[in-house]
């Protein structure tokens, strides 16, 4: 028998043939797995993608370290660790330039052999030699021309001929070199964008097959899903898995249809929040599951009929004594097939057949299990042999050997266990408690509206240790349609005049018709909505603009309008609990701030509808806040600082 010979078929190869694959390598079987994805975790692979990302940009660590260890330049561990060692200030490329161009008096100081550094200094100038050749060829060459030059200059297209499966990993090659020809007769160019294209495909889960590459003639275990296994015969064939459960989520689905009896819908219950399946809808998921099941058991015909020679079935179960008990359920049967009831209740291929199996002469093993062995036999001349293997008989042996014996059965009799000196540590780690408990109350991040509204509005003063903290409630932008229908919020015609100062021109006309137009200007923009244009207070626009501080903001240097800002803080101004180097990372938006030759004027707008001497103890922190913000900025020092309410056209000086 040659490798060949056998196959392994499952019904599903996603997530499995590629570990069945692997577990066989380990062992020196050569196999081969009909698989959809895994293109871009093979090695030949990601090594020709390591060295096109060099090329492209050899300041990147990971990938130049894996071409320097690949067979493409064969970098030992211990010359990597060298490199390193030379100058861990710079990265790995940029100490591979220090290589090539250090002096005697330099050389004298390296941490490292100078006999080991002047050979690693030859395989360093033989690799630079080489990308920057590459590089420069890369400039002027599409990336299918490049990749060619690579296999070829490199060699490695020869290398992972002579490997195990070599055949399948030049092809994987030759598809990389295929792939890169059709992306460039799209309107896309160059080698950046060919390794960002495929950065996008890895980073959204998109794979390719592997490439494929076999001949019938190859000596290898072949692995492949039982709708490829069609019309094809094997000497040996292993059905493997056939203890899979069978996919019905499609029965669970909120509508359901089939092609003779229609629809099937959930009868749903407004009154009392409940749902329920009614007559059709059961009957509907009872045809679905039973065509569902037919269709299965034709596959599994399929299957076991591949086979020329010998047939192996695997499967697992949990419980073996369960389910041996419901294999021998039937075995007083007298009929040749199993009742159609309880051909349709089974739920795995293994289900369909230890039960017939059982009630074979050669099933004598499970009936053993179940402690039952009287039975109506078959009379059939296939042969079989069952082998029921218990899942710690394959565990390795060293795993279980470090396991007290005498711990587990006590374990399995759910006896107290004995006392040890791990008990202590178990105790510790389970009644362990974060040492800075206190700093958990201490927010990483504020926004300066939440400091007004935690301290300010409890009248609360920095370095008050008798505080209580608020938090502000979050609040959440009503839709468009909603604010059309209802009367605005407050927070909504607070944003709605903040958007229009911000979009104002102060140099335009500033009559009523001049701010009228501009509003109407801002709808049709859709900046604001033709609907709240009614709403706003053109008249205290108007006086603010007019008044002794307008003018000279409409005469200033520089405007700067919603400047937003980030700031870190120290946490002890507000948190008497924090420690000395704690900090809070702040962030807010300065409404208008005016650049004259001497300093800064800081302006606030408020729609509250509150007194002045109410509105100055509300939002004194944020202005001082805001203040010191725009003065480290700008560089300039805050001269003057005003609230303008718009409710009543008060300017107030802060």
């Amino acid at each position: 028998m040659k490798w060949k010979d056998i196959v392994i078929l499952l019904r599903s190869v996603q997530d499995k043939a590629k570990i069945l694959a692997d577990v066989l390598r380990e062992d020196n079987i050569p196999v081969y797995a009909t698989i959809e994805t895994g293109y871009f975790q093979e090695t030949e692979v990601r090594i020709m993608l390591s060295l096109l990302q060099i090329i492209d940009n050899p300041q990147q660590d990971i990938p130049l370290t894996a071409i320097l260890y690949s067979p493409i330049f064969n970098f030992t561990v211990e010359d990597l660790a060298h490199i390193r060692l030379i100058n861990p200030q710079l990265n790995m490329y940029e100490t591979l330039l220090f290589m090539t161009a250090i002096n005697e008096l330099q050389e004298q100081l390296l941490p490292i052999d100078k006999k080991v550094f002047a050979k690693l200094q030859i395989k360093v100038n033989d690799f630079l030699t080489k990308l920057h050749y590459w590089r420069d060829y890369a400039r002027s060459h599409s990336v299918p021309e490049l990749i060619w030059l690579l296999l070829n200059d490199t060699g490695y297209y020869d290398y992972v001929g002579g490997l195990p499966e070599g055949s399948v990993r030049q092809a994987n090659l030759r598809a990389l070199y295929d792939r890169a020809f059709n992306y460039e007769q799209t309107s896309f160019r160059g080698l950046f964008r060919f390794l960002r294209f495929i950065h996008k495909m890895q980073h959204m889960g998109n794979d390719l097959a592997v490439a494929r590459n076999l001949s019938d003639s190859e000596d290898v275990v072949r692995i492949m899903s039982i709708h490829k296994s069609k019309g094809l015969e094997f000497p040996v064939v292993i059905l493997a898995d056939i203890g899979k459960q069978f996919n019905l989520k499609d029965v669970q689905e909120s509508v359901l249809f089939h092609k003779k009896l229609g629809l099937g819908l959930y009868v749903n219950d407004v009154k009392h929040h409940y749902r329920y399946q009614n007559l059709s809808r059961q009957a509907i998921i009872q045809q679905i599951v039973k065509e569902y099941k037919a269709e299965e058991m034709r596959i599994l015909y399929v299957a076991m009929t591949r086979a020329r020679e010998k047939l192996i079935l695997t499967g697992t179960v949990r419980n073996m004594e369960k389910f041996a008990q419901y294999a021998c359920s039937q075995l007083q049967t007298t009929t040749k097939t199993l009742p159609d009831y309880f051909i349709m209740q089974a739920k795995s291929y293994l289900d369909w057949l230890a039960p017939a199996i059982a009630r074979h002469k050669d099933g004598l093993t499970l009936r053993q299990s179940a402690t039952n062995e009287s039975a109506v036999l078959l009379d059939d001349p296939s042969q079989w042999q069952i082998s029921l293997i218990n899942s710690l008989d394959i565990t390795d042996k060293t795993i279980i050997s470090t396991v007290n014996e005498d711990i587990i059965n006590k374990v399995k009799k759910l006896q107290p266990l004995p006392t040890t000196k791990q008990k202590d540590n178990i105790d510790k780690l389970l009644n362990w408690s974060y040492p800075h408990q206190e700093a958990l109350s201490i927010p990483a991040k504020l926004s300066v509206t939440e400091i007004k509204q935690q301290f300010a509005s409890t009248d609360y003063a920095p370095q008050d240790d008798n505080a209580q903290m608020l938090f502000a409630e979050t609040s959440f932008k009503r839709p468009q349609f909603l604010q059309k229908q209802t009367k605005m919020t407050a927070t909504e015609y607070g944003s709605l005049m903040h958007t229009v100062m911000q979009h104002l021109d102060f140099h335009g006309d500033l009559s009523d018709k001049g701010i009228l137009a501009q509003l109407q200007n801002l709808a049709d923009r859709e900046i604001i909505d033709k609907q709240h244009i009614n709403k706003i207070y053109r008249k205290n626009i108007r006086e603010f603009l007019f008044s002794p501080l307008g003018l000279r903001i409409q005469k200033a240097k520089s405007l700067q309008r919603e400047l937003a800002f980030n700031r870190m803080i120290n946490a002890k101004v507000y948190y008497p609990q924090a420690e000395d180097n704690d900090t809070i990372f702040i962030q807010g938006i300065i409404d208008l701030l005016v650049e004259e030759d001497d300093g800064l004027i800081l302006l606030d707008y408020k729609t509250d509808n509150c007194t002045q001497a109410e509105a100055k103890a509300k939002y004194a922190i944020q202005i001082e806040l805001y203040a010191q913000a725009a003065s480290e900025i700008m560089r300039k020092p805050i001269k003057e600082k005003y609230l303008y309410l718009f409710h009543d056209a008060s300017l107030i000086k802060m």
